[in-house]
């Protein structure tokens, strides 16, 4: 994959993360046990997958 495409695709992630933060926030008082913890994992997820993206491939 080319760079310019990796960095569409990182930008892309992170855009999606900080919707689903976005999204989430306010809702952790009233959400159903496991929530939090659910979304915490993908934003990890998200920000993981952005990261390897920018990485080089040997």
């Amino acid at each position: 994959m080319e760079t310019t495409q990796r960095q569409g695709l990182q930008s892309d992630l992170r855009t999606l993360a900080a919707r689903v933060l976005a999204d989430a926030e306010g809702r952790y008082a009233s959400a159903e046990h496991g929530w939090q913890a659910g979304v915490e994992w993908v934003l990890l997820y998200l920000e993981n997958t952005a990261s390897g993206l920018t990485e080089e491939r040997s």
